[in-house]
């Protein structure tokens, strides 16, 4: 098996990228575009400010909806790997949250990744080799057999029903009203009004539920029990070839050069 591939937007790879890699990630760049795998619930196949926002972004992104219904039929991670691996990341990150010498950043995320697929390393590690094989073997994708997913894929695949509700956005009617509402209670707190909209717009599209909304309006509410920011030390940046992967050795490599 390959090793894994950890993808960042831009142009520059920063040393906190490869940190604590230890050989087991590849770190590649990407500035020029990408392709986006969605399922086909309606807010992503119906959906004209996404069209448009990839349109307008200046670089080459690709959307492809999976067929209503099949995520789990044809996404080899969601069928066999990111049940696992979402608990033990989320436990993983509660763990080091009031740990103010451990650093979790975008960043620094496949140095975390490394330790986590490896066994063994942590009490928060996952077998990572035989889920990921067993999930394109499970879905027909590799080795490729049409037999698996003819007999997997549901045949009718059957129109994904419009939806009763209309769409809202924080920029449409009848959200516009919704704000103006909050700006007569809440003067001169945009911050607060932006974030009731988006979890008002969360809720109605059934992203989120009201009580997970909740919980994580009481966590930023009481976040006082976090620790203090440190002062980071300057990032390296150092500008490699675009789109080819590196290992943490031939970053350090390329830094002495």
């Amino acid at each position: 098996m390959y090793k894994p591939l950890v993808l960042f937007d831009g142009i520059m790879h920063l040393k906190s990228m490869f940190d604590n890699n230890d050989g087991k990630l590849y770190i590649a760049v990407n500035g020029s575009g990408c392709v986006v795998l969605c399922d086909g619930h309606y807010s992503h196949v119906i959906n004209a400010q996404l069209f448009k926002l990839c349109r307008d972004s200046g670089t080459d992104i690709k959307l492809i909806c999976l067929p209503a219904g099949q995520t789990d039929k044809l996404q080899p991670l969601d069928n066999c790997t990111f049940g696992c691996m979402k608990v033990k990341w989320t436990n993983y990150k509660a763990s080091k949250r009031l740990d103010p010498s451990v650093e979790m950043t975008r960043n620094t995320f496949a140095g975390h990744l490394a330790l986590l697929c490896t066994t063994e390393a942590s009490r928060f590690s996952f077998e990572f080799e035989a889920p990921l094989k067993s999930g394109f073997k499970n879905t027909g994708i590799f080795p490729f057999s049409p037999e698996t997913i003819r007999a997997t894929v549901d045949k009718k695949l059957a129109a994904q029903d419009a939806p009763a509700l209309p769409v809202l956005t924080k920029e449409r009617s009848p959200m516009k009203d919704v704000a103006e509402i909050l700006r007569s209670r809440v003067p001169g707190d945009d911050d607060k009004i932006d974030a009731s909209i988006e979890s008002i717009v969360s809720i109605y599209g059934g992203h989120k539920s009201v009580a997970e909304t909740v919980v994580a309006a009481a966590g930023n509410a009481f976040s006082f029990s976090k620790p203090k920011e440190q002062k980071k030390p300057k990032d390296q940046r150092l500008a490699l070839e675009r789109g080819r992967k590196f290992l943490d050795t031939e970053y350090v490599a390329a830094i002495k050069e």
